[in-house]
């Protein structure tokens, strides 16, 4: 028995002595820890209102900015929280600048990001209130979600191109007026301008699919806004209280809009919506856009040739939930958007269309079908185009049909959570299997492929998006 003990003792004397030694390294008023020979920072524990962060740390380059942890919570940014820090220097050694990392700093007034960053993670800036310009450099590509959310004194912002993913980025940021969106962005995300309430214009780019739910909710100043041909769906309150906006032009492609998308006015805590006076949305006659017009009782003007005069429609209750989309016309000409099911498609010939976008970005799982049938005839399914998913963060599996012999720049990208992959076409070349076509995918995603084309196509795809971390198996 007292063997036992003896030996207990030891191994707990033992594990006491190795959490000593796992205490994080400290450079100066910098903790770190070094993980794949580069250094990550920590934790600044200084109170200088000047900082410049090293880039190298015994020979090691100092690459992330990152987050420590304590018995408040499991993530704390390196600077969070600190009231002290009115400028910092970051070196261009930084490729990521993590979560929370300067999450509270209210009184950093400037911050410039170096071109060495290609990643800000989830809520970076977060409460700095003192910021009041940013400029974002080309360099970075992922940005997630809340970046510079509550950031109030934020009046102006430069996004560039080579980010197509957006989310709650600018969401409490009361003083913004001037942004610059991305030109590939895919989908206006949700909350991404919520309670912007100082925004007054807004373009949006002719890539996006949709405006999600919130995206513009609070936007007390804005006066007009730009929706491209091509959207496709407004989630539930994209701009509800944006008290300023009294008419909407929605174009045709649109088939989805969702509870309290325009024209109302939300007041809490009483939990209740009223319509601004005189509301008026343009659009196109048996689309959806008179189809909401319609059910909530606001002026519909049709922008058809053979409807000039604008139409009143009876008052109603507010549009529920969930509403299916109208179908599609009876024009099938090469170039028209047409939806089947659940799914788009674009007619590409007078025998073939190209697989557009799932109506609801929700969704978990898609089997691309061999062909469809619009208007009694039947299209062989033969590409995915650009961007068809990009973003779906539920998507968790796909299967690639035979006829596929292309599919599109951005078509899975960020789609996180995709783990499955199944293709059965043996018509995909280099050629055809486009930029970033996998990007930012599970990186314990497992590709099934034909087995004549296992080596082949692994090498394509690990050039489209796809790790080293992910599996190549065959069907």
């Amino acid at each position: 028995m007292r063997k036992h003990v003896t030996i207990l003792t030891a191994m707990l004397c033992l594990l006491f002595i190795f959490g000593l030694n796992a205490k994080a390294e400290t450079y100066g008023d910098f903790e770190y820890k070094v993980e794949n020979g580069t250094v990550t920072i920590t934790r600044y524990t200084g109170s200088e209102t000047e900082v410049t962060i090293p880039s190298e740390i015994d020979g090691k380059k100092v690459t992330v900015i990152g987050t420590y942890s304590s018995h408040i919570s499991d993530e704390i940014g390196a600077f969070s929280h600190n009231s002290s820090l009115m400028s910092v220097t970051i070196p261009s050694s930084i490729k990521t600048i993590g979560k929370f990392a300067f999450d509270g700093c209210t009184n950093l007034k400037s911050i410039t990001i170096p071109s060495s960053v290609t990643t800000i993670r989830d809520y970076a800036f977060k409460y700095c209130t003192s910021l009041t310009s940013v400029t974002v450099p080309d360099s970075v590509t992922t940005m997630e979600y809340g970046v510079f959310a509550d950031c109030t004194s934020l009046v102006s912002c430069t996004i560039p191109n080579s980010v197509i993913d957006l989310m709650g980025t600018f969401e409490g940021c009361s003083s913004l007026q001037n942004v610059t969106i991305p030109s590939g962005l895919y989908g206006i995300g949700p909350s991404l301008f919520n309670h912007c309430s100082s925004l007054k214009n807004v373009s949006i780019p002719s890539n996006v699919l949709s405006i999600d739910p919130f995206s513009f909710t609070g936007c007390t100043s804005l006066t007009s806004i730009n929706i491209p041909d091509g959207v496709l769906s407004i989630g539930e309150r994209a701009f509800d209280g944006c008290e300023s906006l009294k008419s909407v032009t929605i174009p045709k492609s649109v088939t989805e809009i969702q509870t309290y998308a325009f024209g109302y006015v939300y007041y809490s805590p009483e939990e209740y919506h009223v319509k601004i006076p005189n509301f008026v949305i343009r659009g196109y006659a048996g689309s959806e856009a008179e189809r909401y017009a319609k059910d909530n009782g606001f002026e519909f003007v049709s922008l058809d040739s053979n409807h000039t005069t604008p139409t009143t429609v009876p008052a109603a209750a507010p549009a529920p939930a969930n509403v299916p989309a109208i179908p599609a016309g009876n024009n099938t000409a090469v170039g028209s958007t047409k939806t089947v099911g659940k799914n788009k498609y674009v007619v590409a010939s007078s025998s073939t269309v190209s697989y557009k976008a799932p109506v609801s970005r929700k969704i978990t799982s898609i089997k691309i079908p061999k062909s469809v049938k619009i208007n009694g005839r039947t299209y062989q399914v033969t590409a995915i185009g650009n961007k068809a998913f990009s973003g779906c963060r539920k998507l968790k599996k796909v299967t690639i049909n035979s006829p596929i012999k292309k599919i599109g720049k951005y078509a899975f990208n960020n789609c996180k959570k995709l783990s499955t992959i199944r293709i059965y076409s043996k018509k995909l070349t280099k050629k055809n299997v486009l930029t970033a076509a996998f990007k930012g995918i599970s990186r314990k995603a497992v590709f099934y492929l034909p087995k004549s084309k296992k080596a082949a196509y692994k090498k394509i795809l690990l050039k489209r998006g796809a790790k080293k971390t992910m599996s190549f198996k065959t069907n």
